[in-house]
């Protein structure tokens, strides 16, 4: 009786790690290539409504910001904005510069609309454009304030090589 209770309790776990394992293999339809990268950062947020009234705040939140080749992206993987949505989502924004003192971030035009996964494929959400960014790297952190539609997200990670 032992013997079989292992033997299926082993046959869970192996069929488990395979589903796993397919799900890992899909990636969004128009993924964007990274090659270079200014780094991960892993760090707490809060997300405020228009009034100021917060939304949501987190930890453990995950930033990358990619260098490209016009311009620079910004990846916030699995963030939620409120307690209302039971799932979280990855979100993209480009059209970020790094200036010259090699610190200060800032968006090229006033607005950039983000993108996010929906159904496997990155997707423009035109109704939470980003704007008034501001951001900013310091010895091994990273600071990012912006609205996003009408609401404001603040952000402070610290680098990770996890």
């Amino acid at each position: 009786m032992k013997h079989s209770f292992f033997t299926w309790a082993l046959c869970l776990v192996c069929a488990a790690a395979g589903f796993t394992a397919c799900s890992d293999d899909e990636k969004p339809e128009n993924e964007i290539t990274i090659s270079t990268t200014y780094g991960k950062y892993v760090g707490e947020y809060g997300a405020y409504l228009s009034d100021g009234t917060l939304s949501k705040d987190g930890k453990a939140q995950v930033m990358r910001v990619i260098k490209g080749e016009k311009s620079d992206t910004l990846y916030m993987d699995q963030i939620r904005f409120t307690d209302k949505v039971h799932y979280a989502f990855d979100i993209r924004f480009d059209g970020i510069k790094l200036l010259q003192d090699g610190k200060t971030l800032k968006l090229e035009a006033e607005t950039s609309v983000p993108e996010m996964v929906w159904k496997g494929v990155w997707s423009p959400m035109p109704q939470y454009t980003i704007s008034a960014f501001s951001g900013r790297f310091s010895a091994d952190s990273l600071y990012l304030d912006f609205k996003c539609g009408e609401n404001i997200l603040t952000y402070a990670g610290k680098y990770s090589t996890k």
